[in-house]
């Protein structure tokens, strides 16, 4: 399996390399990593067949990234803005019933901080990650992964040296998370926080044009309207044969509308307020972990919604916008949830009055709850 890996890794930066022959200011990274895995489900703590907890993560990653080079205006907005593409390969201490995840992922990141010798960086990766051995009626212990592709989210801060002119040594810590946004349950999903050591290489030197001058910041309120649609998965406990196998791997669509009011405090960074109405057709079904009463019961149309208001916070980075969005379900009639709930989540502005959003919801900070589709709409 890790020879079939490996073969993939080398594959894909090859055909980076042919494809980037064009292209400027790349760089290319190796790293290897060992993480400390989190023990916020019982599977992870041990409640497996060996009764084995899991409780580290060996990992090598492959990236290829490039840095803006300043020749548009909105380049000159961040510290050596890069992104790029990257291959994540981990190794758990104990695999069985759960297996080894292979990730592809998309990343961006800047530096906050730099002199000739010495530079502090950051990163934000989201991706697919795959070949997970998931809860099944075979596989009922396995309560933390549910489906065989999870999302891979990671976020570090790193530490360079730069030896000599193309080559770079760095070490850093990270945050990585592995969930399927609740899409289906159990997803109790898998947290790491990890430190690792890397080398990259930068075959030419990174061209950098006359810096734009910085549009001025336009300190106005924009609207946004948008609305989604997502599911709520049901989670089904083989090992508690009293629930309702009807209930088993069922998810029921969510839908909503949601506006808010936001002022651009600078180029980078924007606050406002905003308000959702949510209606959540799986609220009344078995569940056996969230719902306050399991049992089957018909619901009104009404007593499935709820509404609530909510912070926005956003970091923009020319036509795309990082979501941070803590809020509170003032009128609620039924629900399995709390009323506090966050959202974090990505909206990309494809034409001038319309954008594309999608977003996690989540509540407890940790909780999954649904996924977010959405579209909308700028005044």
């Amino acid at each position: 399996m890790v020879k079939k890996l490996f073969v993939i890794f080398l594959s894909l930066f090859a055909f980076v390399e042919l494809y980037a022959q064009k292209i400027n200011n790349l760089s290319y990274s190796f790293s290897i990593g060992e993480g400390y895995v989190l023990p916020t489900n019982d599977f992870l703590k041990g409640v497996n067949e060996d009764n084995k907890k899991i409780t580290n993560l060996t990992h090598f990653s492959l990236k290829v990234s490039k840095e803006t080079d300043n020749s548009k205006p909105w380049h000159a907005r961040y510290n050596d803005l890069r992104y790029g593409l990257g291959a994540f390969y981990g190794i758990f201490n104990y695999s069985k019933n759960l297996g080894n995840p292979f990730s592809l992922y998309a990343f961006a990141g800047f530096t906050p901080w730099k002199n000739e010798t010495f530079s502090f960086k950051n990163e934000l990766a989201v991706g697919l990650s795959g070949i997970w051995d998931y809860y099944s009626e075979n596989n009922p212990h396995n309560i933390a992964v549910s489906m065989p592709v999870e999302a891979y989210i990671h976020f570090d801060f790193q530490f360079f040296w730069r030896m000599k002119n193309n080559w770079q040594l760095n070490t850093g810590l990270s945050f990585i998370h592995f969930s399927n946004g609740a899409v289906i349950k159990p997803n109790k999903g898998i947290n790491i926080a990890s430190y690792s050591l890397g080398l990259t290489y930068t075959p030419e030197q990174i061209v950098k044009y006359d810096v734009a001058p910085k549009p001025q910041t336009n300190k106005k309120y924009d609207y946004f309207t948008n609305i989604w649609v997502g599911s709520h998965a049901v989670w089904f406990n083989y090992e508690k044969t009293t629930q309702e196998k009807d209930t088993i791997k069922k998810s029921y669509a969510v839908t909503g509308l949601q506006q808010r009011v936001i002022r651009n405090l600078n180029d980078k960074y924007s606050v406002g307020l905003g308000v959702d109405l949510v209606y959540n057709s799986s609220i009344g079904k078995t569940d056996s972990v969230y719902l306050l009463h399991p049992e089957k019961r018909n619901y009104d149309f009404v007593d499935r919604m709820s509404a609530g208001f909510y912070l926005s916070f956003q970091y923009n980075i020319n036509k795309l916008s990082v979501l941070v969005e803590p809020g509170y379900a003032f009128w609620q009639v039924h629900g399995y949830a709390p009323k506090q709930y966050q959202r974090l989540g990505l909206r990309y502005n494809f034409a001038e009055h319309f954008f594309a959003h999608v977003a996690l919801r989540a509540y407890n900070y940790h909780v999954a709850d649904f996924i977010e589709w959405g579209l909308g709409f700028k005044l």
